[in-house]
C-alpha cells in the first residue's frame, strides 16, 4: 500500500485490510519510484487511487484503478473504476475475475468435447439431424447455466 498519509495511519489501514507492504508519507514521484521497484520484484503492478496526486501513478502502473468517489483526474487516468469505495471491492473484483476465467475455460472444454463427440458420431452415421440440433442447442443452454454460477460469488468482508 502506497499512500501520502502518515505512516501510523497507513499501517493501521494496511493491517485492517490485510496488506503486507505498507509505505506512508509518499509524494507522487515517490509512489512512481515504489511502483517501479515493485514491478522489478513482483512483475505487473496494479495501483488504486482516488486523488489528484494519484494520476501520474495510475498512468504509470500496469493496471490503474480508481474509486468512484475519486477526483476526475484519477478517474480519467485509471484503467478500471470501482463503483464501491471500499478497499474490499478490489478483492471482490479479483475473486470474480478468477471465477469468470475458470468458468470460461470449463465452458470451452465442455463445448469442444460435445462438438467432437457429435462430429465422430456424425462420421459414423449414427445421429439424426435432430440429435445434432439438440446437442448444439442443449450445449448452449448448459453453458449458459454454468455461467450463471458466477452470480453466486461470495463477497469478501473484513471484520
Amino acid at each position: 500500500m502506497l499512500t501520502g498519509d502518515k505512516n501510523e495511519n497507513a499501517r493501521i489501514a494496511g493491517k485492517k485490510i490485510g496488506v503486507e507492504i505498507v509505505k506512508g508519507e509518499l509524494l507522487p514521484e515517490d509512489k512512481l519510484h515504489a511502483i517501479e521497484e515493485m514491478r522489478s520484484v513482483y512483475g505487473p503492478v496494479m495501483f488504486i487511487g482516488d486523488g489528484i496526486n494519484d494520476g501520474p501513478v495510475l498512468a504509470g502502473a500496469d493496471v490503474g484503478g480508481a474509486m468512484q468517489t475519486g477526483s476526475h483526474l484519477a478517474l480519467e487516468a485509471a484503467d478500471a473504476v470501482f463503483m464501491n469505495p471500499e478497499p474490499t471491492a478490489v478483492v471482490n473484483s479479483k475473486k470474480l475475475a478468477d471465477k469468470t476465467q475458470s468458468i470460461a475455460y470449463q465452458n470451452i472444454v465442455f463445448a469442444l468435447i460435445i462438438k467432437a463427440a457429435v462430429l465422430v458420431l456424425g462420421l459414423l452415421g449414427l445421429p439424426s439431424m435432430w440429435f445434432a440440433v439438440f446437442a448444439d442447442s442443449g450445449t448452449a443452454v448448459l453453458l449458459i447455466l454454468n455461467s450463471i454460477r458466477n452470480l453466486s460469488i461470495k463477497s469478501y468482508k473484513t471484520e
